[in-house]
């Protein structure tokens, strides 16, 4: 061992730029692998924490195709009565909760404290399906009318070491008294860090209409599969209970594939296992990429050290001594560079980088991972160092110290598909890349039915709501203000809507409702096709409402059309509007008057060519003079749609920053074997130099092969880009076009990269004084 260490210390003396292009390269390739797989830790392990998690599923909704996570309270309620097998049930409001977080306000030190937070109905069992584990106070006082527990984190933000305990929490609307605090769920979890309360026994226990509750089972263990009990309980149900909801189906879904499933109206934090394939597969890629200019590295170095090895062999040393000494060394590399790779994680784990991802990067928190990526940097030295060694201690001696050696056409073949695979890779991954930032700027820029541009939204409470007229008064003040408009929803926040059946025809249709003002077609410059706009009068709620032409053309409605239930009537039509992100296709939809005492959002349209920055200090200024401390969220509704799709933002950053690195480590890799190649050309370059080529002519043999290279690796990484762009595509209702020229400029890009590379090493070569080159050889 002491003389692997004598001699790789000798190797790193010897030969520097080349041993640190190596630890960095594979260090970086081994930081990536080991964010990757924080992520995709992440993702699989949703869940894991629930004791028991396999006897856990939740119940979800089919109807018309669509697929939701809410259903009526007592049809679980009954379910968990009907069989034995199911211990107890789990209902929460959740999807009300979410879309209408509370702002508590605490008093401490006789300062008041405003702090924004979601406060979750849920029935008593909850508490048995799901495990909390109590730091403080007992779990039975939820079961008290307006007791509270909170998690751990929210006490320490709210009362500092003070304990809690007995402590109120005042919103506009709620008023709790905390009579607990749990340890916080990870935030891989299904189970959120909320306020829990007891729901009221009787809110909406008879009501089969009402499809607002979230719910989970417990089952028994050893119970029969949770569908099949599911199913039966369905099939005895008077059909009656569904009449409003035709061919509707229910399915109970495991607690570790909620995570993954696609289903509306769901509150948990969701993923695809497709995006971590995607994850795996860069990190295998990039694993590859490194082994492969690991390996050219090393045989680069095969001119320079060649002697010196097989005068270790006339000295007596055996084949597979200097063998076993080549391998040792290349494991001792990757480790090294493995241990470089966990301090630039722990660097990482204080930057923006922790955004991009759900994992926590505490290094600590993932020791497991880090021995498996340990494992396979000793693996990839031992595979990406056997090939090297073998070449390296094949020549004869005689002919060595002669130097008479050279390149062998089988090795050249090796060498020139080891960079193939880098450059198919490199082309893949840019292509991709280059597609999801079109996908995402034609998401976010293209048209959406309504005039999203100068508008500044903002939430309101309960103190302004009541006052709306007074704060539009205020706000018109402001010359650069043009209109202002009060809804109860915020257009593309989100995916789902408040959905409601009616009756025209006599037929029962389905459709997104938005409560909203007279003005607010106007403000945000929607059209109306036929009818007339909204007035006062219309009536809330099962009054007069204008739907969108989708509705019209799929439901056969016309202007005059009345509801055959409360006689509400349609008394308009406006052009199909984008009012969910593009993941979702546009849907039917009615604007419905919206009552006096409700409008949790302002929308406010500033003129064109104002100083927006200045009129948003105005609003924030003027809100706060009405309401002084209260949080609220004023921002302009560019920020809307960019949050809408944050989840595809952060992923097409990641997987960015993992093919920038797999193309940089690719030309590091492309680096070493123009290095390999130009000491073994170097009499050829000298001997063409004396016969008159040019440095230029020089550079463009070096170049041309690896454009031909390049040209061979675009014909098979297009394709591949294509198939795997198209696939992520079918996740979006709307997406960019697949143009020919994203793949084309992939390879230029990639080519001018190469050229930059090879003519920036070989220039030292072929500028070199050919009287120089011949003497030395």
């Amino acid at each position: 061992m002491k003389t692997i260490i004598r001699n790789f210390l000798s190797v790193i003396r010897r030969f520097k730029m080349a041993t640190l292009l190596n630890i960095l390269g594979l260090s970086v390739a081994f930081t990536a692998v080991i964010v990757i797989g924080m992520q995709v830790d992440y993702d699989l392990s949703f869940d894991t924490n629930q004791a028991e998690a396999d006897q856990i599923y939740r119940i979800n909704a089919e109807f018309n195709g669509q697929r939701v996570a809410v259903l009526a309270r007592p049809l679980i309620e009954e379910f968990k009565d009907y069989s034995p097998h199911v211990e107890a049930s789990a209902i929460s409001n959740s999807l009300f909760s979410q879309m209408l977080n509370l702002v508590f306000e605490v008093e401490r030190d006789g300062v008041q404290y405003y702090y924004e937070e979601t406060l979750l109905d849920v029935t008593e069992d909850y508490f048995k399906v799901f495990h909390f584990d109590m730091l403080e106070g007992v779990i039975e006082k939820v079961r008290e009318p307006q007791v509270a527990l909170i998690p751990q984190s929210m006490a320490e933000k709210m009362f500092g070491m003070e304990s809690p305990i007995g402590k109120r929490l005042k919103s506009e609307d709620h008023q709790v008294t905390i009579g607990g605090v749990y340890r916080d769920f990870p935030k891989n979890s299904s189970t959120p860090n909320h306020i829990y309360i007891r729901m009221n026994d009787e809110m909406d226990k008879d009501n089969w209409g009402s499809y607002n509750y979230q719910a989970y089972v417990r089952m028994a263990a050893g119970a029969p599969p949770a569908q099949e009990i599911l199913d039966a309980y369905v099939a005895q149900i008077d059909s009656s209970r569904f009449e409003h909801l035709p061919n509707i189906h229910f399915e109970a879904i495991p607690l570790k594939d909620v995570h993954f499933s696609n289903v509306d109206f769901d509150t948990v934090e969701k993923a695809s296992m497709q995006m971590v394939w995607v994850l795996l597969a860069i990190a295998l890629v990039i694993l590859l990429i490194a082994a492969i200019n690991f390996t050219n590295y090393s045989i680069a170095l095969t001119p320079l050290r060649i002697k010196s090895l097989n005068t270790q062999k006339v000295l007596g040393a055996t084949e597979p001594e200097l063998r076993g000494m080549l391998v040792a060394e290349a494991i001792i590399t990757c480790l090294l560079a493995w241990g470089l790779a966990i301090f630039f994680v722990h660097l990482l784990g204080m930057t923006s980088l922790t955004q991009l991802i759900g994992a926590d990067m505490a290094i600590g928190l993932h020791t497991s991972l880090l021995l498996i990526v340990g494992g396979i940097a000793l693996l990839v030295g031992l595979f990406a160092g056997i090939y090297p060694a073998y070449y390296m201690t094949s020549f004869a001696p005689a002919l060595v110290l002669k130097g008479s050696f050279g390149l062998s056409p089988k090795g050249r073949q090796l060498r020139n598909g080891l960079v193939g695979v880098q450059f198919v890779a490199s082309l893949a991954l840019i292509s991709v890349v280059f597609f999801m930032y079109l996908q995402m700027n034609y998401m976010q820029s293209a048209s959406l039915g309504f005039d999203k541009e100068q508008i500044i939204v903002t939430t309101l409470n309960k103190k302004l709501i009541e006052s709306k007229s007074a704060l539009t008064n205020e706000l018109k003040n402001n010359s650069h203000i043009e209109g202002i408009s009060f809804a109860n929803d915020l257009l593309s926040g989100g995916d789902n809507f408040q959905t409601w059946g009616r009756n025209y025809h006599e037929q029962q249709i389905m459709f997104q409702y938005i409560a909203v003002d007279t003005a607010f077609l106007r403000v945000m410059g929607i059209s109306l096709l036929e009818g007339r706009n909204l007035r006062s009068t219309d009536g809330t709620y099962g009054g007069h409402v204008i739907f969108n032409e989708k509705a019209k053309n799929d439901f056969g409605l016309s202007v005059g059309d009345k509801d055959n239930d409360d006689g509400g009537e349609v008394i308009g039509f406006v052009p199909d509007l984008t009012i969910t992100s593009m993941r979702k296709s546009v849907q039917p939809m009615a604007f419905g008057i919206i009552p006096d005492a409700e409008g949790r959002y302002a929308y406010i349209r500033t003129q064109a060519g104002s100083n927006h920055a200045e009129t948003m200090r105005f609003i924030r200024a003027t809100l706060d003079r009405l309401s002084p401390g209260y949080p609220f969220n004023v921002r302009f509704f560019d920020e809307v749609i960019n949050s809408a799709y944050h989840t595809e933002n952060h992923v097409t950053q990641l997987i960015t920053w993992f093919s920038l690195i797999a193309v940089l480590i690719s030309m590091v890799g492309v680096f070493g074997l123009v290095v390999f190649e130009s000491e073994y050309k170097r009499k050829e370059i000298g001997v063409r130099k004396v016969l008159g080529s040019t440095t230029g002519q020089i550079l463009a043999m070096f170049n041309i092969r690896y454009v031909k290279i390049l040209a061979i690796c675009f014909v098979i990484a297009a394709p591949i880009a294509w198939f795997a762009v198209a696939r992520w595509l079918e996740s979006f209702a709307y997406r960019t076009p697949m143009y020919i020229w994203v793949f084309l400029l992939a390879f230029l890009l990639i080519a001018a990269i190469t050229i930059a590379t090879v003519t920036f090493q070989s220039w030292r070569v072929a500028d070199a004084n050919p009287v120089d080159s011949l003497k030395t050889e």
